[in-house]
Formats: structure tokens, C-alpha cells, sequence
């Protein structure tokens, strides 16, 4: 008797999924920075627009460009743990609708697995949240 799918061709459709996935939470990423670096932007924007503090001399209360006190606050600097999670949970979704599909790679399958790395990402944190809350 022989199996439904081979285990190899299992294994093939299954790291494709996994790379398929881990690529649509890598469009998240850099439209992430993109809106991180909109909003660093933003901030020095609105700090060089109210001019130097009040008390100090012309320009000292205002920081170079290149400055770490330019920057946003550490709450919305990149976490590393949180980004490592969002690449592993896509890589679990994009690997778990590779089980569930036939085993033909099209153009349109390809872009649905991407897109299930993108947006699974939300499903999979809003149900761990939801059924597996911290503390």
C-alpha cells in the first residue's frame, strides 16, 4: 500500500510553505520600518519645529540630527524578540496551509501563501492572546 503522499514530496511542500510564509512577515518588516521611520521623522520634525527650549542659548536645546535623544522614545524602538516571533509564527502558518494544499505550485498559490505569512501572523497572535493570556 502506498502512501497518500510521498514523504518527501511532504517535506518539499512543507519548507516551501515555511520559506513562503517567513517571506510575507518580511513585507511586514519593511513596511514596519517604513512607518517606524516615518514616525522618527515626524519626531524630529515636530523637535526642530518648536525651536530651541526656553532659558537656553539660540540652538542648545536642540540635538543633531544624528543624536540618540533624536530618535523615538525606547517603546517604539524595534524589539528583537517580538520580531523573531512574528518570522516564527508566519513560517507556522505558512507551513500549516502547506499541509493542508494539494501538492501543485502555481503563481496564485504562491502569492496565497505569502499573503497567509502576512496576515496569519495577526489570526495566530490575536488567538494566543485571546485563549492563552500572560499572567
Amino acid at each position: 500500500m502506498e502512501p497518500i503522499v510521498r514523504p518527501e514530496k511532504l517535506l518539499v511542500q512543507l519548507l516551501l510553505g515555511v520559506f513562503f510564509g517567513v517571506m510575507g512577515q518580511m513585507i511586514r518588516l519593511v513596511m514596519g520600518l517604513k512607518k517606524h521611520g516615518d514616525r522618527a521623522v515626524a519626531a524630529r520634525m515636530s523637535r526642530s519645529a518648536t525651536g530651541p527650549s526656553q532659558g537656553s542659548p539660540a540652538g542648545e536645546g536642540q540635538k543633531s540630527q544624528g543624536s540618540p535623544e533624536c530618535l523615538p522614545s525606547d517603546p517604539e524602538r524595534i524589539d528583537g524578540n517580538r520580531l523573531l516571533r512574528g518570522f516564527l509564527i508566519g513560517a507556522l502558518a505558512g507551513g500549516l496551509l502547506a499541509i493542508g494544499m494539494d501538492p501543485v505550485w502555481s503563481r496564485e498559490q504562491i502569492l496565497m501563501f505569502i499573503a497567509t505569512g502576512y496576515a496569519g501572523t495577526d489570526f495566530i497572535e490575536g488567538f494566543i492572546k485571546r485563549y492563552f493570556p500572560q499572567g
